[in-house]
């Protein structure tokens, strides 16, 4: 369930599920879903892809073509069947307290596989929706959301702006981790980090994070190079899932 996003910012899932990442085109968004996708595929984790640019179709090759859908009606259907995941851990975590008579297990103690739901340039996935799919899919992801993180679910949007994205401030605030990418006005910074980290650029290390538990004020993110080494490689993605495959859960 642990995450590296950087050499000072290890996330375990188990305690904080949740990562949102804001930023402009350009701001290296995907660079840093990529770097967790690699460490997800290696570890074994169940991804699932909403694919707002098309862009992890690329997996099709050798990662379940159901897993990634960019469809309306697929998305949705994905949804709900996270959904039924969601129902059908609760009561095995149920089970397992009354078992042991244990209160507070999570899926981490009872060694659930870690899901995951990915969800890319959510902006542009909600603009292809009508009124009744895009009320139909905030539900959705609210519940997942919510209801995850005790039963090994967890949840990664990126988008561009926080100021004009379709989540409402309740629901970015249970992000327990939040990154924006790029230089931003005051005005974005309290909508993705609640507070003002600093004025003028940030290419040196490409933006802030803040990290519920973790952090007080903003910190510097530094994105990892993963083309500096080849690690963009398809085949990099490939193996790191067929590695994953081995994993015991």
């Amino acid at each position: 369930y642990c995450l590296k996003l950087q050499n000072n910012l290890m996330i375990n899932l188990s305690e904080r599920p949740h990562i949102a990442i804001w930023g402009k085109t350009g701001s290296k968004k995907t660079t840093v879903l990529l770097s967790l996708i690699i460490q997800l595929f290696m570890t074994g984790s169940d991804v699932y892809f909403i694919d707002g640019k098309e862009e992890f179709s690329a997996f099709n090759q050798f990662y379940p073509k159901d897993k990634i859908v960019s469809d309306t009606e697929l998305i949705l259907e994905m949804l709900d069947n996270i959904i039924r995941i969601i129902e059908h851990r609760q009561k095995i975590v149920a089970n397992a307290s009354r078992k042991y008579e244990k209160m507070g297990l999570k899926a981490s103690d009872l060694d659930l596989k870690n899901i995951v739901l990915i969800a890319d340039e959510i902006g542009s996935i909600v603009a292809m929706m009508d009124n009744k799919e895009k009320k139909k899919f905030m539900n959705l992801l609210t519940a997942i959301i919510q209801k995850g993180r005790s039963v090994g679910v967890s949840v990664f949007i990126s988008t561009q702006d926080p100021s004009v994205d379709t989540l409402e401030q309740k629901i970015r605030n249970q992000f327990s981790t939040r990154i924006l990418l790029g230089s931003a006005n005051s005005e974005t910074q309290r909508m993705a980090l609640n507070e003002v980290a600093t004025d003028g650029q940030v290419e040196n290390f490409r933006g802030y994070y803040v990290s519920d538990g973790l952090t007080v004020e903003p910190q510097k993110f530094y994105v990892t190079d993963l083309y500096k080494y080849d690690f963009n490689n398809l085949q990099t993605f490939k193996k790191a899932y067929e590695s994953g495959l081995n994993k015991v859960f």
